[in-house]
């Protein structure tokens, strides 16, 4: 699991990529973590997850909106940048 921010990570299984969401937490497992959304490919949930993130962010004007786009797109690259072939630079803007 690839954990994105405190309330978004992806995985994987043999059959799909998932975003993934915190689980309300119980007494024999406080930290644990459920899919919520699934994906054939690892880049369509790329940019489900930035496309999230993104709309549920703060911003009041374009030039803030654009300064979150570019938050996303550099923390996708610090936790994706060991992909190979992976280049955030491609993500949509």
């Amino acid at each position: 699991m690839i954990q994105l921010t405190d309330k978004m990570a992806i995985s994987s299984d043999v059959n799909q990529w998932m975003l993934m969401r915190p689980k309300k937490p119980s007494k024999s497992n406080p930290n644990t973590w459920e899919p919520y959304k699934y994906f054939h490919s690892l880049e369509s949930c790329i940019e489900a997850a930035a496309g999230i993130l993104l709309r549920t962010s703060t911003y009041t004007s374009v030039s803030d909106l654009k300064a979150v786009a570019e938050d996303i797109r550099a923390t996708f690259a610090v936790k994706l940048g060991d992909l190979e072939g992976f280049d955030t630079r491609g993500m949509q803007k």
